[in-house]
């Protein structure tokens, strides 16, 4: 069966179309060498030009990344990383809140605004721990959320533990979770 070129040029772009349709469809392959790492990307997600480790959807580039970053376990096992991880976000969060309201009672009268600032931080929530396996080795997955919702796999490397994250608006998560988890999946550690 022969094709007119226009009609296999719109069955061609139908398929692109198609194709391209949907966050959940796998997109680039990226390797990390210097992390001995490699995953898909989400459908359309682009690495930042000097940094492989970094990413983003170019729809929502502000919002919606991703990094890969490597931390040292110092003699803790994962689990106690992560917790240590999130115990120490707490941390923070409380000393902003406690500065802002020192901040707020030292300006003078009509100029602190620290009261009002402590009570618009976000407060960091965990929503899941889940432990779970990447590349046969043993991960953390965590979803949390706070400004962003996000999606974070730590991965036990020796003594070193790779950490891939990925987050997005709160709205926006039910649409990019499916594709969070894809890219997630796709996980090679060498």
């Amino acid at each position: 069966m022969k094709c007119s070129s226009r009609a296999g040029s719109v069955l061609a772009a139908f398929l692109v179309v198609c194709i391209g349709c949907g966050k959940g469809t796998a997109g680039r392959a990226v390797k990390i060498p210097e992390m001995g790492l490699s995953l898909t990307l989400p459908a359309g997600w682009q690495t930042e030009p000097r940094y492989r480790s970094e990413f983003y959807d170019p729809a929502k580039r502000d919002d919606s990344r991703g990094g890969v970053i490597e931390y040292a376990l110092e003699g803790m096992t994962l689990a106690e990383f992560v917790e240590d991880a999130f115990a120490q976000l707490e941390r923070m969060e409380a000393t902003q809140k406690a500065l802002l309201n020192v901040l707020e009672k030292a300006a003078p009268a009509g100029l602190g605004a620290g009261a009002a600032e402590a009570a618009d931080l976000p407060q960091t929530r965990i929503i899941s721990s889940t432990p779970c396996t990447i590349s046969g080795m043993e991960a953390i997955e965590v979803v949390y959320e706070a400004n962003y919702t996000i999606m974070e796999v730590f991965i036990r490397r020796g003594d070193k533990a790779v950490g891939v994250t990925f987050r997005c608006l709160k709205e926006d998560f039910p649409s990019y979770e499916p594709a969070f988890r894809e890219a997630i999946d796709s996980i090679r550690i060498h």
